[in-house]
């Protein structure tokens, strides 16, 4: 059997004994006939506060509206509330009603529903029972219409109609934010009490804002009661795009959670873009596994972008684990990169990983299961890092320089932690070029200094020194992969640039208005070439600048694609838009099976024909990607990219070749010229030099198809023909 009671969350307990000097506000109750119900381990709270120690406070029970039980006055003694004749009313509503004596004001619990077991009834003791009232006074307002919590305002907000106001501070639970809205807090505090919310089982958030929001938190302060301290260790959860703006987050009160359990955050950015101004957070004064905010990026979102401006104030570490932090204040930092275990031996080749720092003069960890080489220009070789000179020669240096990049590889799954002061200033490096080092020359190994993404122009050389465009990155797998003049440096990556002279490198914390390129932007071709393993990229860039010299990979299985021009073989080839034949190389690593694509990228063409030059194949390269058979020993002169603005060159592949009675006939020849003969794989079967026209006996073919590609002064053409 249950009881049935319909009030807010749960139900409570009272003392027995009223301690005050107020008369009763209820009715006294009647005599019942049956067993009372008590209700033992309770709490009394009104707007979201606990009441202890309060002698003005009375509490009355009703059955069909008369009063079965009342209480005045509430301390902290965990005596009983009775609710006489109780069992006689079997499923009937209970209510519960409040009276304060110091406003004179009545108020009703907040609507639910609680099922309270037979074995109620009777001695205790019993778990906690809560009972939640509400003033008639309201917390906030959306236009004219008032709500007596922040959560019931945020529940009903709605697209065109979410600007909330805060009237008075306030107490409560926490808030799941799934929309877009602003909260003005209108100079007010909101406090966070009793639970928090979250993902199941670590609801312990004090506002957790969904992705795909924009929310405006503004004027006023957020903090959580000292008396839940261990149910909240985030005051703010963010994944969406947030503007903070003069607030004061106080984290005074958030858990200090263990090393096992966690840490806390007074504002945790786990994506979106948050913007902090004219603010003030204040983390737990742990100081050790509390921060004042994160920058992190969570699982699949997108990685949050952080600005803080000059007027705010943070007391307290921040922490970056994935994501950009802008700033121009020198925070406490704990910088965080993870790199997963190398396959095989340390030194080898995959499992690589770059790592730079964001902290000036930051100690290296500790670790005899880790590898960490810095590049050699003047050999084009990694070296480990240890001191040349001086007494320490031979020794492991101890701490990572600003704007140096670093090669790093772990026999274990770890994480990076660097801790220091966030460096906001421009960074010096004195950059090298050896001309005897040849097609290698002048190959530099550099590292992001701050804590946000940079690019090539954050670069600024001196003595009229020029870096190649783009520039390259180390993966895991061995690549030694090349990235586009538009690409970004993440933080804490290390990236190899390429100068033409000796200079002194200055990486700045913002753009450089002497580091920009020309803000006419004609595009590039990104051609890209795959096996079922590996991948390698080349760029045609159409725009001024100069050409990044193609380097090969740490491992040797995967493939390279390069553009060759004027005997310079070039990973980033620079070319006028009026170019109408670009030649494309390869090199297989391994014979198989691979596919060549080319995308334009702002650029548009009506014709992208890819001409293989073994088998004669044309591949319309704007419908599909072209497969291919090779072999590590082929010619790497492979392959050539026909460009048109519009079709006004048509096809020119014309039939040239037909066979009839065992012979192969050809014609329209122009002059002097090459018939080659290849097989479906690529493999040539024969050639000859012709004029005019070819008579060619097929008595040595095999049955099968084969390509024809013919050369003469009017240039290429290519026909399938079948030999039965």
């Amino acid at each position: 059997m249950k009881k049935i009671l319909t009030t807010l969350t749960l139900l409570i307990t009272l003392c027995s004994y009223a301690f005050g000097q107020y008369d009763y506000h209820f009715d006294q109750p009647g005599v019942w006939e049956g067993a009372g119900m008590r209700i033992g381990y309770g709490e009394v709270y009104i707007d979201g506060s606990i009441q202890k120690n309060v002698d003005y406070i009375e509490i009355a029970a009703f059955i069909n509206n008369e009063v079965h039980g009342r209480q005045l006055g509430i301390s902290d003694a965990l005596k009983s509330f009775t609710i006489g004749g109780a069992n006689k009313f079997d499923n009937s509503e209970i209510t519960f009603k409040v009276f304060n004596h110091l406003t004179n004001e009545e108020l009703t619990a907040e609507e639910t529903a609680i099922y309270l077991d037979e074995q109620v009834l009777g001695p205790g003791p019993w778990d906690p029972y809560k009972i939640y009232f509400t003033t008639s006074q309201p917390v906030a307002k959306i236009g004219n219409t008032e709500y007596n919590t922040l959560a019931a305002a945020v529940e009903a907000a709605t697209e065109g109609n979410n600007e909330i106001t805060l009237l008075r501070n306030a107490e409560g639970k926490g808030i799941v934010i799934d929309k877009n809205i602003t909260i003005d807090f209108n100079t007010y505090t909101y406090t966070f009490v009793e639970e928090g919310v979250g993902d199941t089982p670590t609801k312990s958030n004090g506002f957790q804002i969904l992705a795909g929001n924009t929310v405006t938190l503004k004027n006023g302060a957020l903090n959580v009661d000292e008396e839940s301290k261990d149910d909240f260790y985030i005051l703010i959860q963010n994944y969406s795009n947030l503007t903070v703006e003069n607030m004061k987050l106080d984290g005074t009160n958030l858990d200090m959670w263990s090393a096992t359990d966690g840490d806390s955050y007074v504002l945790s950015n786990n994506s979106g873009n948050v913007s902090i101004s004219n603010s003030t957070i204040k983390a737990n004064n742990d100081g050790t596994k509390s921060f004042a905010f994160d920058v992190c990026k969570y699982a699949s979102y997108t990685a949050p972008v952080v600005t803080l401006d000059a007027t705010s104030t943070i007391s307290g570490i921040v922490e970056l684990s994935g994501g950009e932090l802008y700033t121009n204040a020198a925070l406490p930092i704990v910088a965080k990169k993870s790199f997963e275990k190398v396959s095989g031996e340390v030194g080898e080749t995959e499992g690589w990983g770059t790592i730079s720092t964001p902290i000036a003069n930051v100690n290296i960890p500790a670790n005899e299961n880790h590898d960490l080489y810095m590049y050699e220009e003047k050999t084009a070789m990694w070296r480990y890092y240890t001191n040349e000179n001086g007494e320490n020669a031979g020794q492991p240096f101890s701490t990572f320089e600003l704007g140096q990049g670093y090669l790093y590889a772990n026999k274990e799954d770890i994480t990076i932690e660097l801790t220091g002061t966030l460096n906001v200033e421009p960074v010096e490096l004195n950059i090298t070029y050896t001309p005897e080092m040849g097609d290698l020359a002048g190959f530099n190994f550099v590292g992001n200094p701050f804590a946000h993404n940079i690019s090539e122009a954050h670069f600024v050389t001196t003595n009229g020194a020029r870096l190649s465009n783009g520039f390259y990155v180390v993966s895991p797998d061995g690549a030694i992969a090349v990235r586009p003049a538009n690409a970004v440096i993440a933080p804490m990556e290390s990236v190899m640039v390429q100068t033409d002279a000796k200079t002194k490198l200055t990486i700045n914390n913002v753009v450089s208005p002497a580091s920009k390129r020309s803000e006419i932007n004609n595009g590039q071709l990104e051609i890209n070439v795959a096996n079922a393993n590996y991948s390698d990229v080349a760029y045609v860039s159409f725009n001024d600048g100069k050409g990044l010299n193609k380097i090969g990979h740490r491992n040797a299985e995967i493939p390279m694609v390069y553009v060759p021009v004027d005997g310079v073989n070039y990973a980033i080839a620079m070319m006028n838009q009026d170019v109408t034949e670009i030649p494309v190389s390869f090199q297989a690593a391994t014979m198989g099976e691979y596919t060549i694509g080319v995308e334009a990228q702002d650029c548009e063409y009506a014709m992208m024909t890819l001409v293989d030059r073994f088998t004669g194949i044309e591949t319309n390269l704007l419908l599909e990607d072209y497969t291919f058979i090779a072999k590590s020993n082929d010619s790497a002169e492979r392959f050539i990219i026909k460009l048109a603005m519009d079709n006004s060159n048509g096809d020119v592949n014309e039939n040239f070749a037909f066979i009839n009675n065992g012979m192969m006939y050809i014609y329209n020849i122009e002059g002097q010229g090459v018939v080659n003969i290849y097989d479906v794989t690529g493999r040539p079967v024969a050639e000859y030099n012709v004029a005019e026209s070819a008579n060619i006996s097929t008595s040595e073919f095999a049955a099968g198809v084969y390509i024809i590609r013919m050369s003469d002064e009017n240039g290429v053409k290519v026909q399938k023909i079948v030999v039965e």
